[in-house]
This record gives structure tokens, C-alpha cells and sequence, in this order.
């Protein structure tokens, strides 16, 4: 947790106004201290506080004006590798490392600016429309003007800049903006969120000031740490982390085995066309693990596995070194990347698609696939290979250049050959391209 101290002893007192609250009770915020006769000069410190009590201080390097009486950075968003982005007493966007020390701070325009959304680069959307103290697609009692979306680097440099619709981010990747005493929906652009607790603006795409973890994009559909802890108010959800491992079964075991048995017996595995495509110098090597990874490969139940999904190994190879990444993956159970999931309304969510398959990657060679038994209508042989390449290689179907994993091929997209350049797609919220290229290679059947 982090709030800011700028002050302590007797006196006035210390103002402190949380910014948002963290799933474990605790709370990050800003405060300050008006004058203070009894100290020699103001204190700016951010506090890092939990449930408990406190935990450390920092000094801030940025300095505030004398007779001072307001704070010198609010907190919204936090980056992954820890660090803050915010605003400060100027109007300037700053990113404020763990240890108080600014690491960029940038100016732009004239109007005060709010940072929306942390993403995987480092960077950060920002956005000069006035801000709403609620909700506007659920309450339209609130007219913003709409300003300027401006996207910065992890460097603090403005990348682009377009006019903001004002639109609001859902939980299922949709985009919706106030419309008359409704909202419409409109496509837009994935927003390519950093992988931390404090990703968006509120906490999560309700807004609610609770931090729930995004841990990234399976099959396109965003993930989030959403089932581990019910906040109060609402109905104890149906998926939340337990140690269940539940083989594949019923009618959805008999579909995976029929199509499993139809890629090793058809000949798609060791057909010329195969293996000229697995020729290439980044599939070289794995060509003759195809069908010994087919073999071996065990399926579950996505649907009613409960374990984390770093305990599953659903994660990428790129991931595994990161801490906030690998928490985020313990606090989410694997059917939480199945599922549609109850908000705390009670009401029941809907994802616009359903993840058909998801596989151990963690730590490759894995063997682990889990199914979804809602989604057999794309589960095919292109899928189980699909599923296999992952088990093989632990990448992610799709990274983009500015993340610079450091691993080649880059990710899945750049192994099968879909991406001119690595790390470039034009439609990277789709994955199910890389089973299409696996049929047209004939390395699958497509029935």
C-alpha cells in the first residue's frame, strides 16, 4: 500500500484522502499536513501501509512550494515494475519510483490531465476530458467534456494522440460511451494493460476503487484476478481458488480424444507439407517432438479446476520471472479463464467469447491442456496442436515488439509464421489464426 505523509507530531494534523483500496484491506493514497509549527519543514513522504499498520517511509523527491497545503502527488496507477503514475501539485503526469524518486515527469497542454490506463510497455493513456465522480454509463447524471486521449511511453514520451470519445472499458473488452440515458457499445482497440494491480483508473473496469490484478490475455479475452476475494455486498462467486485438478470427462473427453486420435492417425504430424513448414530455421527442432507431445498431452476440465493458474503452469515462459505477474497468477484460479463470473450486484456477466483451450506453459516441455466443455464447437485438431505448441515452446500466442521479451521467436504468431515483423499484427486480439495457419499447412485436418 502507499499513501503520502507530509507530516507528523502534534499539531494541525495529517489529512489523508486513499486513492484507491487494495484487495487486502489496506489502502493507497495521498495526504498532507498544513503548517505545522512544531516541525522544522513539512514532511513528503509516502507511507507504504497494510491492513495492519505501517510498513516503510520514503522521502518524495518532488519538492512542494512553501506554505503548502495540498498534495504533491496522487497515485492512480501502478507500473510493473512497481513504480507510481500520477499526478502532482503542478498538473504534471509523473511516474514516482518505490523509492520516492521521480522517474519521469511530463507537461501537457493546459487542462488538468488523469491517467487511465498503466499498459505493458511502461507507458501510460492519459486523458485531458473533466472527470465524473461516478460512473457515467450507469449514471448519466454527469456531462464531461470530452478532451484528449495522449499515450505515453515508459519514458514519459507522448507516442500519440487522439480525441477521447469517452468511452468506458468493460470487463469483457468492450467499449462503451454514454448515449442519450443509455450506452452504446463500439469497437476499439485492445488496450494493452500492464500486468499489476493497479492497472486502470478505479481499480478494475467498474470503477469500484477496489485493485484487481490483470493478468493478461488468453485466446484475446482478458483476465483478471476477479474470483479469489469476494468484496462484501455481493453473492460468494461460484469459481474461487481451491485445489481442485478435474480430468476432462463426459462428452467433452469424448470429442478431445476423437480429434486427438484423428491428428495422430491422419498423417497431418509427418505429411511432407508438415515438415517443410516445421523446416524453417524458427520451428527447426521441433518437428520430430510433434507427435510425442500429442501423445503425452492430458486433458482437464477449465471449467471445474480450481487450482491457480500458476500452479497449472497457465502462463507464459516471459512471465514467470516477474513477481507482481506470478502473484497475480496465484490470486486466479483456472476456471476464472473459463468462466463468466458474478459482479458484486449478483448479476451474471456474460464474456462476448468463450476460451476454448489453454495450455501449460510455464515451464516447457508441459503436458497440460484444459478444456472448455462450453466451447466444443472450436475444439478441433488444429486446436490440440495449437495447445501442443505451447506445451513445447511456453510462449504467448501473441507480444507485442515494445515489451521486448528478450525471447525468440518472440511469441506463437512469430513461430508459426503469421507476423512479417515479430511483435506487429494487425488483429493481435485474435489468436485463432494460429490454428488456421496449422490447418493451411496441412500440419492439421480441419474436421
Amino acid at each position: 500500500m502507499l499513501r503520502q505523509n507530509t507530516g507528523t507530531g502534534n499539531g494541525p494534523g495529517y489529512a489523508f484522502s486513499p486513492a484507491f483500496r487494495r484487495e487486502d484491506g489496506g489502502h493507497v493514497g495521498a495526504g498532507y499536513c498544513p503548517d505545522n509549527e512544531s516541525l522544522p519543514q513539512p514532511l513528503n513522504q509516502m507511507s507504504f501501509v497494510s491492513q495492519n499498520g505501517l510498513g516503510s517511509q520514503v522521502t518524495l523527491a518532488l519538492s512542494p512550494p512553501s506554505n503548502w497545503n495540498f498534495t504533491t502527488f496522487v497515485p492512480a496507477l501502478q507500473r510493473e515494475d512497481g513504480s507510481y503514475l500520477g499526478t502532482d501539485w503542478e498538473g504534471n503526469l509523473d511516474a514516482v519510483g518505490l523509492d520516492g524518486s521521480v522517474v519521469w515527469q511530463q507537461q501537457i497542454g493546459s487542462s488538468p490531465l488523469t491517467p487511465l490506463y498503466a499498459t505493458a510497455d511502461g507507458g501510460v493513456i492519459a486523458t485531458s476530458t473533466s472527470q465524473c465522480s461516478h460512473n457515467i454509463v450507469t449514471d448519466s447524471t454527469c456531462s464531461p467534456v470530452l478532451g484528449t486521449l495522449y499515450t505515453l511511453d515508459k519514458d514519459g514520451n507522448v507516442t500519440s494522440q487522439t480525441p477521447d470519445t469517452g468511452a468506458t472499458y468493460s470487463w469483457t473488452d468492450q467499449s462503451y460511451a454514454a448515449s442519450g440515458t443509455g450506452a452504446s457499445a463500439f469497437a476499439s482497440p485492445q488496450i494493452p494493460f500492464a500486468l499489476t494491480y493497479q492497472a486502470i483508473s478505479g481499480g478494475n473496469p467498474s470503477s469500484s476503487i477496489v485493485s484487481i490484478g490483470f493478468g493478461g490475455r488468453v485466446e484475446g479475452k482478458s483476465i483478471w484476478a476477479r474470483f479469489m476475494t469476494w468484496v462484501s455486498g455481493g453473492p460468494k462467486p461460484s469459481c474461487s481458488l481451491g485445489i481442485d485438478k478435474v480430468p476432462l470427462s463426459g462428452e467433452a473427453l469424448q470429442q478431445y480424444s476423437t480429434m486427438k486420435q484423428s491428428l495422430l492417425s491422419g498423417g497431418f504430424l509427418t505429411c511432407p507439407s508438415c515438415a517443410a513448414f516445421f523446416s524453417a530455421p524458427v520451428r527447426s527442432g521441433y518437428c520430430q517432438k510433434l507427435v510425442a507431445a500429442v501423445t503425452n498431452q492430458v486433458p482437464y476440465d477449465g471449467l471445474r479446476t480450481n487450482i491457480s493458474r500458476y500452479e497449472a503452469g497457465l502462463y507464459p515462459k516471459s512471465e514467470a520471472g516477474k513477481p507482481t505477474s506470478v502473484s497475480i497468477f496465484k490470486k486466479t484460479p483456472v476456471c476464472g479463464v473459463f468462466g463468466s463470473f458474478v459482479n458484486s450486484g449478483g448479476k451474471v456477466v456474460i464474456d462476448k467469447d468463450l476460451v476454448t483451450a489453454a495450455a501449460q506453459a510455464a515451464n516447457p516441455p508441459g503436458t497440460d491442456v484444459y478444456i472448455n466443455p462450453n466451447d466444443l464447437g472450436h475444439l478441433t485438431q488444429g486446436t490440440i496442436l495449437h495447445e501442443v505448441l505451447h506445451n513445447l515452446t511456453g510462449l504467448a500466442d501473441f507480444e507485442s515488439i515494445d515489451l521486448a521479451t528478450g525471447f525468440h521467436p518472440l511469441d506463437l504468431k512469430t513461430f508459426v509464421g503469421i507476423e512479417n515483423a515479430p511483435g506487429v499484427d494487425p488483429n493481435p486480439s485474435v489468436t485463432s489464426d494460429i490454428t488456421t495457419q496449422l490447418e493451411v499447412q496441412k500440419c492439421a485436418g480441419t474436421n
